[in-house]
């Protein structure tokens, strides 16, 4: 089932681009560029511990505390008062997504957002999505410094099978 849903969620996050930029909403290199969010981080990632801090700082605390206020805290509260709730956490979570410009991480952030916005709508503290979304980027961080140090290339790594990061051969990378 969730197979499903996900097939069918990907489905219509290409026919939103296709749409996007055929009423030229969006450039189109935008939609067909190969990179993720994960890229543009992995660049500046060395095995210094100092930028590892401030990668840190911004990504685990600063981005969720922003996002999280913006996405959670304002769109989707003032869009409850228009629609009824799922529809509400469904459109802020499609605007988190494509916030983050990469067609690629679309389906992937536009599924964290629908699970950071339940959590809102749960917990009504907005506190409890900054934490998940700060925990998620953090432990991507911390995956991608370990490997770093390790030695490990990360632009192979993330370049792997079509530009997602192939985790069944990841031990590849992490096992000579």
């Amino acid at each position: 089932m969730l197979c499903i849903i996900q097939r069918y969620c990907i489905q219509e996050c290409k026919r939103l681009c296709s749409w996007l930029v055929q009423m030229q909403l969006c450039p189109q290199d935008l939609v067909t560029d190969k990179r993720g969010t994960v890229d543009g981080v992995a660049q500046m990632l060395n095995v210094d511990l100092g930028t590892f801090a401030s990668l840190f700082a911004v990504t685990a605390i600063l981005a969720p505390l922003l996002e999280e206020t913006v996405f959670r805290g304002f769109l989707l509260t003032s869009l409850t008062k228009f629609m009824p709730t799922w529809l509400a956490v469904l459109i802020s979570s499609l605007g988190f997504g494509a916030a983050h410009a990469s067609a690629r991480d679309l389906p992937q952030l536009a599924a964290l957002g629908t699970l950071l916005g339940f959590s809102y709508v749960r917990s009504r503290n907005l506190l409890t999505p900054m934490l998940i979304h700060g925990a998620w980027n953090g432990t991507v961080l911390v995956a991608l410094f370990t490997l770093a140090s390790s030695g490990v290339d990360l632009q192979e790594v993330l370049s792997a099978q079509s530009g997602a990061v192939d985790f069944v051969n990841l031990q590849h990378w992490l096992m000579p």
